[in-house]
Order: C-alpha cells, then sequence, then structure tokens
C-alpha cells in the first residue's frame, strides 16, 4: 500500500538540509491520504517529528471505509513524517510492508508575508488587503479582534488564490445586507465567503452573524391540542 499526501501535505522538524522534492504545505491541519489495504478493519495513523516515530505529534484511528486522516490539533511549521498501519479485525497489527505506508515526509511551512486587516475596516479596505495577500502568497490574514459591521456580496470573495490562513482572530462579522424580493424578482444577500478555483485556504476563527436576522424567530408559548392552536411569541 503506497502512502501518499494530498495538495495540503504536512511537515517535519529534523533535518532540513535537504528538502527538495519533498510535499509542502502552508495548511496546519492537512489531509493525509493512502491506498486500500485488503482485509483491513481499521487504520492508524501516526505523525512523527522523527523518522523512526520515537516523537509521534498526532496519532488516530479511522474506518477501513475512510482512508484519509486529518490531525485534529494544528501542525507547527516544521518537517514531520507520517505512516498508516493496517489493523486486522482481531486487533493485531501486521509490520509487513505490504500492509502499511512507508513513512513519508511532509513539510508544514510558515506564511512568509503577514498583512492586518484593522479593526472598523470598511469592505473597500479589506477587499484591498485580501487581494495584496493573494498577490504575495503564502501569506497570513489577521483581523483585530472585535466587531465589523458591513454589507457586502460576499465578506471573502476569493478566485484562484492559493496558500492563504485567514484569521478572523475572533473577529464578529455582521452582515447587514439581506436578500428579499423586489418586484418579481429576487434580490442577493450579502454572503459569509465564496472562493472558486482556490486551493490551500484556511479560514479560521470567524463569527458570522445578520442584522437584522434573515428570518423571523419566535417562541412558542402554549398549545391548545383539543383545537390544535399554538400561541408564539415573535
Amino acid at each position: 500500500m503506497t502512502g501518499k499526501s494530498a495538495g495540503q501535505e504536512g511537515n517535519v522538524k529534523t533535518d532540513q538540509s535537504n528538502l527538495e522534492g519533498i510535499p509542502a504545505t502552508i495548511v496546519p491541519n492537512p489531509d493525509f491520504l493512502w491506498e486500500e489495504a485488503p482485509g483491513a478493519a481499521e487504520y492508524q495513523v501516526e505523525i512523527a517529528l522523527d523518522k523512526n516515530f520515537k516523537q509521534i505529534q498526532a496519532a488516530g484511528n479511522v474506518s477501513s471505509e475512510v482512508c484519509r486522516y486529518v490531525p485534529y490539533e494544528e501542525l507547527e511549521p516544521g518537517l514531520y513524517w507520517w505512516r498508516v498501519w493496517s489493523v486486522g479485525k482481531d486487533g493485531s497489527k501486521d509490520g509487513g510492508k505490504s500492509v502499511h505506508t512507508e513513512p513519508q515526509p511532509i513539510r508544514i511551512l510558515e506564511p512568509t508575508a503577514a498583512y492586518i486587516v484593522p479593526l472598523g475596516s470598511d469592505m473597500q479596505t479589506i477587499n484591498r488587503i485580501m487581494q495584496e495577500a493573494v498577490s504575495h502568497a503564502p501569506a497570513r490574514v489577521i483581523f483585530e479582534r472585535g466587531r465589523y459591521t458591513v454589507a457586502p456580496d460576499y465578506f471573502i470573495d476569493l478566485q484562484n488564490a492559493s496558500d492563504l490562513v485567514i484569521d478572523g482572530n475572533g473577529a464578529e462579522i455582521v452582515i447587514t445586507r439581506h436578500g428579499g424580493w423586489v418586484g418579481n424578482e429576487s434580490a442577493s444577500f450579502g454572503g459569509c465567503i465564496r472562493d472558486r478555483g482556490c486551493q490551500r485556504i484556511v479560514y479560521k476563527n470567524f463569527t458570522f452573524s445578520y442584522e437584522p436576522y434573515l428570518f423571523s424567530a419566535g417562541r412558542i408559548t402554549s398549545i391548545q391540542y383539543d383545537h390544535d392552536i399554538a400561541s408564539a411569541e415573535i
């Protein structure tokens, strides 16, 4: 069974003197993919800082139906090694090379550029900073913590971008542009995130809400079952 890492590969913190040809990604929670092992009941995945797997940084079990693993915790920038074991139905782990991946190297990259979105920025400023980051990828975009009230088509709208970490840093995004009907036609509403043709983009630490809410909200206060009547507060 040959191991391989998906377009988002990991990294290792060992000797980095010869990194040519080693898969690399900016994504700190990369996908790890491998080929199916006939007869496997489940797989055990190990990610370590060394090729001998004495410094394991992440590990987990996945069903035999899923030849994919994503570490829950983010991996720090550096070089890593990963491998997959095939586990039989009786719980035995066969160490034969035919039923597990050979150790595979992978690098997690540190963004080379960083951009700060100031609190209170309007959409023109946010879009300008985003385009600047796209032009200088791999890059990190960090929003200052706080509340942003905007009325965009899409708060983040990327096309054919790659290798970006967009960190909301706990920012609350309040979108005031709503959809609905104008005459006989539906009107567009502000969206949160849209990316088209993008690769290796990380979004994290955002909270999105609409003001006012897109739909009415209510609380049922009483029900008269014999008359099929419900009372509610809107």
